[in-house]
């Protein structure tokens, strides 16, 4: 479906558009409007590098950045500000997962006075220009900023763009958040983000709207490290929980979570090392997700 660091007060966003120089107002027709950029990371000090780089290159900067660092080791290190941006670290005590990451930059960020969070997990590097268009999408001339604007994805090696809710970059006002909450800190690892971008929030009236002014491209460096047992664990668990125990349950999705089940198993026994244990774990994923079993489960590993 298409259709949060520190305490002090927050700098605001004030590089639009040259036209609106010297004017209290921006060209969204809103005073003032400041954005909070949040940057999960978790043991990639070269993508976190590469991802705050291109945050403080934007031509219409946010007003302060917050990293979560999810327990990497060593602990994540980034500049106390970044092209005139203010820095912020916030070490989670455990790896809680992009679920429990997420939710923890966006409970930080609706306890603050932003008016929306740009949220990006650290192997995203955004085009320069990104923000501002999705800031004038969100708040420009006719607009009520209640939407969720979505950049543009380029996949690396690739040439074309693809368009998918997730944490690519979203630009979430903090009106969505009031209404719905965080994410789901329990689905830990997958879907947490279809849960809460394709579903929870549409249905509490911000729907998805594309921007294809706004780019990001993806780095991938963590796909080329292959899928641990673990995965297939909460791939199996969440795929299943979301669909048939968040959703509506239809034929259509019945129908649909068989083929997202079958491919993964297929995946495990065609292309997968360790077998027998990504079976088991499969299994188990399977059994949980029916059951509603959620939390983090199975270590990671």
């Amino acid at each position: 479906m298409f259709g949060v660091f520190s305490a002090g007060a927050p700098t605001r966003l004030d590089h639009l558009a040259s036209a609106t120089k010297g004017s209290p107002h921006r060209p969204w027709g809103r005073p003032m409007t400041s954005i909070l950029a949040i940057i999960l990371t978790y043991d990639s000090p070269a993508d976190l590098e590469a991802c705050v780089a291109a945050v403080g290159a934007q031509t219409a900067p946010p007003a302060a950045l917050l990293v979560v660092d999810n327990a990497s080791a060593p602990p994540a290190t980034v500049p106390d500000q970044i092209g005139g941006i203010p820095v912020t670290v916030q070490r989670e005590a455990f790896n809680s997962g992009p679920a429990g990451g997420h939710a923890a930059g966006l409970a930080w960020f609706a306890e603050r006075d932003f008016d929306a969070a740009w949220v990006l997990d650290d192997d995203m590097i955004p085009e320069p220009g990104c923000l501002a268009a999705q800031a004038e999408a969100m708040f420009g001339p006719g607009q009520d900023g209640r939407c969720l604007a979505y950049p543009a994805i380029i996949e690396q090696g690739a040439t074309r763009p693809r368009w998918f809710p997730s944490w690519c970059g979203v630009l979430i006002p903090a009106a969505a958040v009031a209404a719905a909450g965080g994410p789901r800190a329990d689905f830990f690892w997958w879907a947490e983000d279809s849960e809460y971008l394709q579903w929870r929030l549409p249905r509490a009236g911000f729907a998805g709207r594309k921007v294809p002014t706004a780019q990001v491209h993806h780095r991938r460096t963590r796909a080329a490290r292959g899928r641990p047992p673990w995965k297939v664990y909460y791939e199996a668990r969440n795929s299943v929980y979301y669909r048939l125990r968040v959703q509506e349950v239809s034929r259509h999705s019945v129908t649909r979570t068989i083929q997202i089940e079958g491919r993964l198993l297929l995946q495990v026994l065609l292309r997968e090392p360790d077998k027998l244990t990504k079976l088991w774990l499969f299994t188990r994923g399977l059994i949980d997700g029916l059951r509603g079993r959620l939390g983090i489960t199975v270590p990671v590993s």
